[in-house]
């Protein structure tokens, strides 16, 4: 069977998405409709101040709406629009004084300096008057060196504000399917890419001779205060799906085990010592845990960790912590979330009883955890069109994240689990869209040929 063929054999059993439509129970009580930017904090940006500038206006105000596109999605502030009055007020006195701070509306205002190349910042906070400077980084007026510089001092302000790490200066991988014009047969190929959080400087990371076709990267996990340098995905290289571990730098794939069957959806524990993925070695797509060194591949053998009659298994996702994994089974006839605490070695498979997450949603796959261990994401049939979903663990509550057309999946969390990343198709196109949890309006990042699909956000 071709690799393209046995993708759409294999992933499509093994996504579980079904075809059917089902009506929704409006009566559920479990079903809650998330706020929008009403939680968020507003923020202002003044307008560049420039003196002596060496780069034109219009490059300049091009850095100033990639931090404005930072702000805005940063799932903890929203940037309003820009108004004479204040940007008078900013040009005539910033900081402000004690009388000019009683009319400004918003939680904190900043504003850009440019002296030849050097750009520097301050921002001002309302509640506290505390006015902190960011001294000057030096701009090349190539735009993609200098996008980077703006993310980084997005991520600073952020910091400043809220007192965690941003997110601006994040990565995403993705696949882009494109038609494979070397044969004379309908073919395609799927390769892995890289990407700043917002879709530009994207970069390919393999290539289909070398590589073959690949499917679900992510990243492995870093350690703190580090950047991922690794990452795992599913190739159909030499024919049936396995599992590869390649430096992202370099991505040269190896081949991760050598077990029979079908080996897919694998993803890494945030200790980095485990991996889970799904194989039919038994018959079935069930799931599977094994012991994992960065440096000597996987150890041991892989141990089944769940499996129920004829029953189809897929997407694991770890806990924070490494104890639980969250999957999809259609066990109980539709595909549904669960989770399960990995159970110890002696547990025998027919005493390991997983807990049944999405009552109210009936067709959900792709299940993602949030970093800080309150969430899971996941993708749903709803009113017959996927959107994403996610469930929060300390209410015990199901929201609904998009709306509209387009089936929506794959989510992704980011690093700071205020936002997320997916892959929406539509009668044209595949692409992918980032929203907020305060903010369901989503927004298109990458550009290019080909569909995106399977994205993961990085550190």
């Amino acid at each position: 069977m071709s690799p393209n063929k046995m993708l759409f054999s294999l992933l499509f059993m093994c996504l579980l998405i079904s075809q059917i439509a089902f009506a929704l129970e409006e009566g559920n009580n479990f079903i809650v409709r998330l706020n929008t930017e009403d939680q968020l904090v507003p923020l202002y940006v003044a307008p560049p101040h420039l003196e002596q500038p060496s780069l034109d206006a219009a490059y300049i105000k091009k850095l100033a709406s990639v931090l404005i596109f930072d702000l805005n999605h940063s799932g903890m502030s929203y940037v309003c629009s820009s108004e004479k009055r204040w940007d008078a007020l900013t040009k005539a006195s910033f900081p402000f004084t004690e009388e000019q701070w009683k009319t400004v509306p918003f939680y904190a205002v900043v504003k850009l300096f440019l002296n030849q190349h050097r750009l520097s910042g301050e921002v001002a906070i309302k509640e506290s008057r505390v006015v902190k400077r960011f001294e000057g980084v030096i701009l090349t007026g190539n735009l993609n060196d200098d996008r980077r510089v703006i993310h980084q001092i997005a991520d600073s302000l952020y910091q400043e504000l809220f007192h965690q790490p941003g997110i601006a200066t994040s990565r995403i991988l993705y696949t882009v399917k494109t038609p494979d014009y070397s044969t004379h047969e309908k073919k395609w190929t799927s390769e892995i890419w890289e990407a700043d959080y917002d879709g530009y400087n994207p970069r390919k990371l393999t290539t289909h001779k070398t590589h073959g076709y690949c499917v679900t990267p992510s990243y492995i996990p870093a350690k703190p205060g580090f950047s991922s340098g690794n990452m795992i995905y599913t190739s159909y290289k030499n024919g049936q799906p396995k599992i590869y571990l390649a430096q992202v730098n370099e991505g040269v794939g190896r081949r991760l085990n050598y077990l029979r069957g079908n080996q897919l959806m694998p993803r890494v524990s945030p200790q980095r010592n485990q991996i889970a993925f799904i194989c039919d070695a038994g018959g079935n797509p069930d799931l599977f845990i094994q012991s994992l060194s960065l440096e000597k591949g996987t150890e041991g053998k892989p141990r089944q960790i769940f499996s129920c009659g004829q029953s189809v298994q897929g997407t694991p996702t770890f806990s924070p912590n490494g104890k639980q994994i969250a999957f999809v089974s259609n066990k109980d006839g539709s595909p549904r979330i669960y989770i399960l605490d990995i159970p110890g070695e002696n547990v025998l498979l027919k005493d390991i009883k997983p807990k049944l997450l999405t009552k109210y949603s009936r067709e959900s796959t792709a299940p993602a955890w949030s970093p800080d261990g309150t969430k899971i994401a996941y993708s749903s049939l709803t009113q017959g069109t996927r959107q994403i979903w996610i469930y929060d663990l300390r209410k015990q509550e199901e929201k609904q994240v998009t709306f509209g057309s387009g089936n929506k999946e794959n989510p992704s969390w980011s690093p700071n689990s205020k936002m997320l990343i997916y892959n929406c198709t539509d009668s044209n196109s595949n692409y992918l869209y980032l929203v907020g949890l305060q903010n369901s309006k989503p927004t298109k990042v990458g550009a290019g040929e080909g569909e995106k699909h399977y994205p993961f956000w990085g550190g």
